[in-house]
C-alpha cells in the first residue's frame, strides 16, 4: 500500500504479509480492506483508492447485489 499526494509525490508506504496463503481473490479483497483500515487509522479524510486487480475493481463497481 502506498500514499502519494495530489502531485503524485510519494508520502508513505506499508507492506502486509497474509498468512495463511489464500486464493488471489481473497488476498485482493483483504488488501483493499487493510488499505481502508490503514487510512482510517491515520484519520485521512479525502482519499482516492486505486487497485490494479481487475477482479476487485470489477466487483467493487458492479451493479449486482452480492449477499454471500
Amino acid at each position: 500500500m502506498l500514499v502519494h499526494d495530489d502531485d503524485k509525490a510519494f508520502v508513505l508506504a506499508k507492506t502486509m504479509p497474509f498468512s495463511p496463503i489464500c486464493p488471489v481473490s481473497v488476498g485482493e479483497a483483504l488488501g483493499l480492506f487493510y488499505a481502508l483500515e490503514w487510512v482510517s487509522d491515520m484519520q485521512m479524510d479525502i482519499v482516492d483508492f486505486v487497485v490494479d486487480s481487475k477482479t476487485t475493481n470489477g466487483v467493487f463497481h458492479s451493479n449486482r447485489s452480492d449477499v454471500s
